[in-house]
């Protein structure tokens, strides 16, 4: 009687496990096969991204009530860097940024304070925010850097870090690691966004938009618009 007992059990524990195995396969292929779309774009939705607005600033009267300074539109240019560096290249796409830049007549800030071309220097009359962020870079690369390294040896790191093809000229390897450079050292400030331009012509977005260049943003921004020789 008591085999005949224990026999039962295990048929029925595993006509159980078999249930509950059913049942969550059933659940599985719900949940993948038929409302998994559903799922990836609610999941999708709740992904957020941080960005930085820049706010208008206010016009500034005379005691007569007439505009002084006031506010002007405009758009910059930022960097997708999640977008950039998924890209097969992203050196040759910050490089081909550059040439679009300097074919549209517009300006693009490279933060580095290194000649544009050999004999590499520092750059004597660098501002306090450039060897602010030049030291931060140091102390972030230290374990990389030798102490105090000078212009050649920074590049020549570079070149390495950033993976910058040896086919490249001096000057091309020189504007490809100023804009590496200028993304990267914000990470070790831990400031706001690289803006590559500011105020940039609509040829150049216009171009830039028909390139589909990868992680390129336009973003509407302001700039102050003084009307007065004395502000």
């Amino acid at each position: 009687m008591n085999k005949m007992i224990s026999k039962e059990r295990v048929v029925a524990m595993a006509v159980l496990l078999v249930l509950l195995l059913a049942v969550y396969l059933v659940f599985l292929y719900r949940v993948q096969i038929i409302e998994g779309e559903e799922y990836y774009l609610a999941g999708s939705q709740m992904q957020t991204k941080e960005e930085t607005i820049t706010a208008s600033r206010g016009d500034i009267l005379d005691r007569y009530g007439r505009v002084l300074i006031s506010n002007k539109e405009c758009y910059d240019l930022t960097i997708d860097t999640a977008k950039l560096f998924a890209s097969e290249d992203p050196n040759a796409v910050l490089l081909e940024l550059i040439d679009m830049v300097n074919e549209f007549g517009d300006t693009y800030i490279d933060d580095l304070p290194i000649s544009m071309e050999p004999p590499f220097d520092y750059d004597p009359n660098m501002t306090e925010i450039q060897r602010t962020m030049l030291e931060a870079y140091f102390k972030d690369k230290e374990k990389s850097l030798p102490a105090n390294p000078t212009a050649v040896e920074l590049l020549s790191y570079m070149r390495t870090r950033y993976d910058i093809d040896s086919n490249y000229t001096s000057e091309q390897m020189r504007k490809i690691a100023g804009l590496r450079y200028s993304i990267n050292v914000r990470y070790a400030i831990n400031t706001a966004e690289y803006v590559f331009v500011q105020d940039a012509s609509m040829k150049l977005i216009t171009s830039i938009m028909e390139t589909k260049l990868a992680g390129i943003q336009v973003k509407r921004s302001f700039t102050r618009d003084y009307q007065t020789n004395y502000a």
